[in-house]
């Protein structure tokens, strides 16, 4: 494997490869639960689209670090093999990355025009259509978007993650059954 000089921020990914989805190590630690409706939104989004990212692997601790989902339907849909990149971890490093992926992503903010204008590129009217709509604040056309609450907390929530402050606890609440989840971050 050539090494590859990145700067500031080391590549922690070792390799990729293929692995049969009922020999990966789900992650004793993995605090998402996934909803009946994200897993049907995501099968079809695999049906229609296929693989686009990879499940990662810390090779460490052979345990799932992301994409649990992924090889649950890939070990019910029979498939053979699931794309993977491999990490090298520590334990404690797997723990901030599984505790950090999905809560950095969620504090994004949509940019309302350009994505009402992709959505309506799509001719996806099917559940996974419904969750992207769902998703993205569209009703009947029209994005709802965020309130400047919603902005100022998001920023704030940046600002934190991203200004060496020492790891602090979130709530999380899961959108569809209500459930609250503490993470630390």
């Amino acid at each position: 494997m050539v090494q590859v000089e990145h700067g500031r921020f080391q590549s922690r990914i070792v390799g990729h490869g293929a692995e049969p989805p009922d020999q990966l190590l789900a992650n004793p630690q993995n605090w998402r639960v996934h909803p009946r409706r994200q897993q049907k939104a995501l099968e079809q989004a695999l049906d229609k689209i296929g693989w686009v990212t990879e499940v990662i692997v810390n090779q460490t601790t052979g345990h799932v670090v992301d994409g649990h989902l992924r090889v649950g339907l890939a070990i019910s849909a029979g498939e053979p093999t699931v794309p993977v990149t491999y990490v090298e971890l520590s334990e404690d490093e797997e723990r901030m990355a599984l505790a950090s992926l999905d809560p950095i992503t969620g504090l994004a903010i949509a940019d309302t025009a350009s994505l009402t204008s992709l959505l309506s590129e799509l001719n996806v009217e099917d559940e996974l259509g419904d969750l992207l709509r769902d998703v993205a604040g569209q009703r009947d056309g029209r994005m709802d978007p965020p309130s400047q609450e919603q902005i100022e907390e998001r920023q704030e929530a940046m600002d934190n993650a991203f200004s060496g402050n020492e790891a602090r606890s979130e709530e999380v609440t899961c959108p569809d059954c209500g459930a609250t989840f503490g993470i630390q971050l």
